[in-house]
Formats: C-alpha cells, structure tokens, sequence
C-alpha cells in the first residue's frame, strides 16, 4: 500500500472506530486491522488523540481538566496570550489544540483553539482561518459563537469561542428518556441552526451527534464547523479538497461518498441520519463489518429500514418500551424522505424537514409520502433489465389502479361536498330563521348536534385545505354562539361554547404559526376571544374573562393600526375596551374601568365626527356614555354620572326614533333604560320609577309591535321585574310584588313556550328571589319562604347543569342569606317556643350554607370585591348564632 493510500486508509478506520460504540470497538479493530497490526498500533494512537478532543465537547472542563491534563500545564508559550488566562488543555484534534481558559477582561470561560504545534503548514492555517470566518459570519443561539481571533506568541494563530458544557444529543435523549415528541422538538431547534447557517451560505458536512451538544437547560449547540463549506466559492478555501478523513462516513451523504458536489441537500441527508438514531437507537444501515467498503455501499445502495419497524423488532429493550407508541405513517416518510439518495428527491430544505415535521407534531398532513409505485417500478426497471415483461404489468396494474382511484376520489369529493354545504345550511341559514321563534330550543339543540357531528367530520377529511379549515373555524363559531353567546338567543350551554369556539380558536392559531400576519386570520382570532370573553364573564370565570378580553383587545389595536382605514375594525377596537372596562366594572375594580372606557369613548366619538350618520357608531357611542354614567355612579360620583346617562338618552332616544324597526338599536336604549333606573335607585328611586315609566311604555310597545319577538317579550319581563327592585327601595311592597307577579308571569310564559331555555329559569330565580323580599316585607313569611325555596331549586338545578358556571352559586349565596333573615325575623312573632327555635335553627343552617357558597366562590377565584361586605354580613350572622346555640 503506498504512503497516500495507507493514510486515507488509516484516516478512514479512525473515523468509523470514533462512531463505533466504545465496547464495540475492540471487536472492530480486531476484524478490521487482523492483517496489520502496524496499521492497528497506528490507528489506536490516532483513537488516543481523538479521544481527548471528543472530551472536550462532551465533558465538563473541570472533569476534563482534572482527568485528562491533571499534571499537564499549559505551556508557558501560551500562558503568553493577551487578554486570556490558561486553565488546562481539554483537547486535541487532527490540527488543532482547545484549551479551557478565563478571558480576563469579561470574566468568563472560553474555549481556545489553536494550530498544533508543527502543523501549521499553509494548507492547515488557511483552513483553520476558514473556520474562524464561518464561525465569525453565525450568531445563533443554538450555534456555539465565535468571541474573537488573534495571534499567540510564536505566531500561532487561535481563536476564541464560546465554552459548551453538555451532552451529546443522542446521549441527552437517552439520558432523560425523552418521548418522540420531545426528541422531535429538540431536533427541530438543530434544524433551525442548520437552516441559519444554510441561510448565509454555510454548508456544515459533518452532522453527527458528537458535533451537537445539549446544555443541562436543554437546548442544543451545533459545534466544529471545521470542515465547512461556503456555497458557490466565495473564498479560496472552498476549492480545497476535504482532507482525509475529515467527514465522518457514517453520516455522510451519498454524495458525499461518491465524491460529487455537495449542496445544502447533503446536510438534509445527515441530519435525516441523526434523526433516525435519536428515534430508533440504530443508524439506518445494516452492517456485517464495519469496513469503510462496505459502509460506502450501504450509504449509497442500501435502502434503510422503517423506524417504527426497527423500534418495533426489540421489544423488550428499554429504548423500545420507551418508544412503545412510536407512530407510524408520517414519522416514517418524514425519515425516510430525508434519507432518499437522491439529493433532489429529499426535502428542498431544512427548513421544509422541520417544517414537515412540525405538522406531524400538529397532526397535520405532511409533504412526505410513500414511494409511489411508479417510481419503484421505474427503479426495478433499471435494476433488472430482463424483467422489462413483468414490469409492463405491474405499470398496467398500476393504471387501472390509478383509474379506480380517481373514480372513489370524485365521489368521496361529491359527498364531502355534500356534508360541507349541508352543515353550512344548517348554520348559516337555518339557525337565524329559527332562533327566535317560540318552543324553538329542541330544534335548534338538534340542529347544533348534527352541526357538530358534520363539522367534526369534516374535520378529520379536511387534510390541509386551507380554504376548509377556515371555514370549518367560521362554522365552530358560529355553533357556539347559538350554544352560549349570552347577547343572543342562545341554549344556554355555556360549557359547550366555550368548546367550540375553541376549536375554531385552534385552527386559527395553526394559520397564525404559519402565516402570522394574516390579517383575516389575526381579526377572527379577535373575534374569537371577544366572545368567549363576554361567556366567560357570564359564567363568573372573572379571571378567563379578563385573559381573553385582554388577548381581544391586543389585537384589534394591532389590527386598526395596521388598517386605520376600515371602519369595522375601528369598531370592534372600540367594543373590544368596552368590554374590557365592562369586566373591570363587575368585578368592582372601578380604578381599572376608565383607562378601556374613555379610550374607547375618545375613539367613538372621533368616529362619529366623520361618521355622524352610521348607526353602530352612535350604538356604541351610546353604551359608553351608559357605561361611564354607571361607573362614575358607583364611584360616588352620581351627579357626573348623571350628565353622562344623559348623553345616552340624547344619542339613543334619536337613533331608535329614526330606526323604529331596528330591534339591536331598541335593545340598546331598553339597556340605557335599566342602567339609568339603577343608577338613581338609592339616591332618587322616584327618578328610577319615571325612567321605567318610559321603558315600561317603550317596551310594550315593542311587544305589540311584533307579538312573535321573543326579545321583545323578555324586555319586557325585565322591565317589570326591575320595577318591582326600584318599588322596594320606594318600600312599596304592595307594588313591588304585583310588579314581581307580572314579571313572573311573563318569564313562565315564555318558559312554557320553551322549557329547555334555561335563560328563562335564570330569569326566574332572580324574580323569585325579589319576590320573596317584597313578601317577607309584607309580613307574609310563609309566601316569601316558598318564593325562595323555589328560587332555589331553580339556581341549584342551573349549577347542576353546568358546574363551571359560578353564577348560580352567587344567587344561591344570596338566597339562602334572605331564607336566614326571614326565618330569623319570623322567630320573633313566632306563637311558640317550639315555632321560635324552628325558625331560628332554620336560620341558623341557610346562613351557613350562605356562607360555605361564598367560601367556595372565594376559594375558586370568582369572588369579587363587592362580594367583602355580604361575607362579612353572613359570616357575623353565623359567629352570632354559633354563640346562641
């Protein structure tokens, strides 16, 4: 063997001894080296060297330092070094030497690499250099980065990098039993330093899991790109040739094995290689020896096996029971189409791997498939020739094959169509006509089942269709607002909504990953939580409310401010801080409700300068006023809030006068109607009662108007009811339960007409539960007790059907506090003292379950801050019986 062919043979050996397993090795020198042991004495003294530069990047420096180098220091040459302190040497590679030092002026470790000692031949410096320049053109944070460059004494040349302290990859993966979708998310971040350095031109060519370290935070750093290539010659050193050795066969390419260029598509190649073995445990080929011969072969000739089939193959072995559920399919393609030897049949990309893979993630259609049979027909007819007859069949097989296909295919097609305009009728134009009318809550329950299941089912067929899925969110949309979007007509199902709206919120946040500034996707989105919002806030989900309000709010201000000139948008904006400020109100946190709601009133008032006319603008022009005249109300502010209600009844009163028809513009001022009634309820309840003089009238008249309007009805349930709160505070309990029966009546009414709308029974507990006050200050306790007990029975049947609701609970509080005052005030005029601890016991017991109720919302996050002084109030009720007892 001449001197060339027997250091390109030694390199070689070298090589594939480093990748073997360390107990493997011996065996393979043994077989490998059997007829030269000059060559093995050669190759192991090599190994010797080798080893302590793979130390360096596997271990700790102070291991390395103390194993390796104990009783070596550095020499006095490099003591010398401007700016750094020597600590130890941690390796020593083909031509270079790293050492562990402190640089002096930031006070931080650093790895230096320098030229070895009589190596510093043209060739080897002008690579080192090349290093130093791919390294210095990388800032990445999962790249190990260059710090700076310079001349040692003795004019050795060295840089300084970054000091990676971690394990190898596959070794990390192990280590902590990571499952397949961790190992994948970690590989995903080497795919994205390898796309960065692919991005500026920078071939790695030689990725294996010794050049990826993972910090003890878990995130990888690609090292040693010191066989690097720059793309398309951008410096002298790309003409060079690899030196000996330098790839590591087992992950090379074919193209790199057979010694043709090299582009980006052979670092898509090795990394398919790194990903096979941190699934599998395994590399991709079957070997009988380890002969650089026969792994060339195997690289170029050989097809792997599937993954899943070699995790499969070991199934008592740790790695497998580990990987006990590694998928099949897509896991498998994906792989394998990193693997193809053809450079062009691979991914275009990194980026399009990792992107491929991500969807497999998200259980999304990937870009790799199976082989097709036409191409493994194709390859059978380039492997046997005579067999060109049985070829020819298999080809017509596969036309009829293909023709049939086709034929199922427009079928399926037909009736996924089908199913996509049926649940589109169902929703879009079935729904509106229906949610109005009476006893309509069976219908539009079935309606929202079979919606669901048609929707779900195109979910699973709807594969990547971009068009689809974005109906298909519309379409979830649109089914929880008839299950639960509480300014509608809705069933009720609170529960439900916020399921629905969360999957269309799911679709639409896939879109975002891949397209973030989608304008029509960011503004569903907006939408979206705008509404599971307000649901939220229904259901006493204060802190949900606020989360998703907030999320609303933060981009529809995104929105309007890329698009300042759509009016909708600006609207929406606007709404968006209203009900911000709205959920702040409720929950008593008045300091928190100006900054939304003068904001938005800044914006809609804007708004109607150059729009005076537009009737949303003065909807929502009007519900600011109200909103501010309330809050500044309940921040003892009632004189300015006055003049605020005011506003509202001089925007509104207009509006609807001008629209008489418009029932979301009527709605709007009945709202104005009951705010301002409450608004002077304490400090001028004969105000509150001339303001429901003219609701009552303007409600009754919506009545008569359209006999058949549902909403009109319940206003003026409402109406009645609130008529009834403002006659207590009057203290006329005569008038305040003839109101209260009215109002009852009405909401039975309707109730009858649809007793599964559990909006009505909500309704009813609460007139009930003023009922039952206006009684007890009749002096009728029995009336009042059964008024309650029935209000009840009611909010706990509603807590029942929905225990993520809270709100019941708070009427349950607050019902079970009154049973506590009347049985309480009725011991005092009992006729005996048998009746008398009958009461007081009674008392006794609601008051505690008062108080448990309050505990408990307290205790789950949904008490609020005007809720203090009724728990006070219940908890000085209990102490004070607890003592008489």
């Amino acid at each position: 063997m001449i001197s060339g062919e027997r250091e390109q043979h030694v390199a070689e050996l070298v090589k594939s001894a480093l990748e073997c397993p360390r107990e493997e090795r011996t065996a393979f020198l043994n077989e490998a080296c059997a007829d030269d042991p000059n060559i093995r004495a050669e190759v192991e003294s090599f190994l010797q060297f080798q080893e302590e530069a793979s130390q360096f990047i596997e271990q700790g420096a102070l291991h390395v330092a103390a194993q390796t180098l104990a009783g070596e220091p550095a020499s006095p040459l490099l003591r010398q070094i401007e700016g750094y302190q020597i600590i130890s040497r941690v390796g020593v590679g083909g031509m270079g030497e790293v050492y562990l030092a402190q640089d002096t002026k930031l006070r931080r470790k650093v790895a230096l690499k320098l030229v070895r000692a009589g190596m510093d031949t043209a060739e080897i410096v002008a690579r080192f250099r090349h290093e130093e320049q791919i390294l210095a053109s990388l800032n990445h944070p999962n790249i190990a980065q260059l710090y700076g460059a310079g001349i040692a004494a003795g004019d050795v040349p060295f840089f300084a990098m970054e000091y990676v302290e971690g394990t190898r990859i596959d070794e990390y993966c192990n280590a902590h039993a990571l499952p397949t979708a961790a190992r994948l998310q970690l590989f995903r971040k080497v795919c994205a330093a390898v796309h960065y350095a692919h991005q500026r031109l920078v071939i790695h060519r030689d990725l294996k899991p010794s050049n990826i370290l993972v910090t003890t935070n878990g995130e990888p750093k690609l090292l040693d790109f010191g066989i690097a290539k720059l793309v398309e010659g951008q410096d002298a050193f790309t003409q060079m040739q690899t030196l000996p050795g330098a790839m590591t066969p087992d992950y090379a390419s074919p193209e790199q094995i057979r010694g043709d260029a090299m582009t980006t598509s052979s670092d898509v190649y090795s990394l398919g290689v790194l990903l096979y073995e941190i699934l599998t445990g395994q590399r991709p080929y079957r070997l009988k020896t380890r002969s650089p011969d026969e792994i060339a072969r195997a690289i170029t000739d050989q097809e792997p096996e599937r993954p899943s089939t070699v995790v499969a193959r070991a199934p008592n072995s740790s790695f497998a029971i580990l990987h006990a559920s590694f998928p099949k399919g897509d896991l498998d393609n994906i792989v394998l189409m990193a693997l193809r030897k053809e450079p062009q049949r691979r991914y275009a990309s990194v980026e399009q791997f990792s992107d491929d893979i991500r969807r497999h993630l998200e259980g999304r259609p990937v870009i790799a498939h199976k082989d097709t049979l036409a191409y493994r027909a194709t390859k059978f007819v380039k492997r046997q020739k005579l067999a060109m007859a049985a070829t020819t069949l298999i080809l017509a097989t596969l036309i009829a094959a293909i023709i049939l296909t086709s034929q199922q295919k427009r079928r399926a097609e037909r009736r996924f169509n089908d199913v996509r305009q049926l649940s589109n009728a169902l929703l879009f134009e079935i729904a509106p006509k229906i949610e109005r009318l009476e006893g309509s809550t069976d219908a539009r329950e079935a309606l929202v089942s079979r919606a669901l299941a048609y929707l779900d089912s195109l979910g699973e067929e709807a594969g990547g269709d971009p068009q689809l899925q974005s109906e298909l969110a519309t379409a979830y949309e649109k089914v929880g607002e008839i299950q639960g979007a509480p300014r509608k007509p809705n069933l009720s199902d609170f529960s439900g909504a916020l399921l629905s709206y969360g999957k269309a919120s799911k679709i639409r946040q896939q879109f975002l990953r891949a397209k973030p500034a989608d304008f029509e996707q960011r503004h569903r989105l907006a939408v979206n939580l705008a509404a599971t919002s307000f649901i939220r806030e229904w259901t006493s989900d204060i802190t949900g409310a606020l989360e998703d309000s907030k999320r609303a709010l933060g981009l529809f201000e995104i929105l309007a401010a890329d698009r300042p000139d759509l009016l909708d948008v600006q609207l929406e904006m606007a709404e968006a801080k209203l009900d911000l400020a709205t959920i702040h109100y409720f929950n008593d946190q008045t300091a928190e409700v100006y900054p939304p709601l003068r904001m938005a009133l800044a914006t809609l008032e804007g708004l109607r300068q150059s729009h005076p006319e537009n009737t949303e603008v003065l909807r929502l022009l009007a519900r600011a006023y109200t909103d501010l005249g309330m809050t500044l109300y309940w921040d003892g502010k009632q004189k300015e809030g006055e003049v605020e209600m005011e506003k509202a009844f001089a925007v509104n009163k207009p509006l609807v006068a001008s629209h008489p028809k418009d029932n979301v513009l009527r709605q709007s001022l009945l709202y104005t109607y009951l705010q301002a009634s409450q608004l002077h309820e304490e400090s001028n309840p004969a105000r509150s009662m001339e303001i429901l003089g003219e609701a009552l009238q303007f409600a009754e008249q919506s009545v008569q108007s359209d006999a058949a309007n549902i909403q009109a009805r319940q206003n003026l349930a409402k109406t009645y009811s609130m008529l009834g709160v403002i006659s207590l505070h009057l203290k006329n309990w005569n008038d305040a339960a003839a109101h209260l029966e009215k109002s009852f009546a009405a909401f039975a009414e309707l109730e009858k007409l649809d007793p599964r709308n559990r909006t009505y029974k909500h309704d009813i507990g609460r007139v009930l539960m003023f009922l039952g006050q206006a009684k007890h200050n009749q002096g009728k306790f029995p009336e009042a007790l059964t008024s309650y007990n029935k209000a009840v029975a009611l909010f706990a049947d509603d807590a029942h059907a929905d225990p993520k609701n809270l709100y019941p609970l708070r009427k349950l509080a607050a019902v079970h506090n009154y049973i506590g005052e009347t049985h309480e005030t009725a011991a005092k005029t009992a006729v005996s003292p048998e009746e008398r601890d009958s009461h007081l016991r009674d008392a006794k017991q609601n008051y505690r379950r008062a108080l448990e109720l309050l505990s408990d919302l307290k205790g789950r996050g949904a008490s609020v801050e005007k809720d203090r002084e009724f728990f006070e109030k219940v908890q000085a009720a209990v102490r004070r019986f607890g003592a008489d007892s």
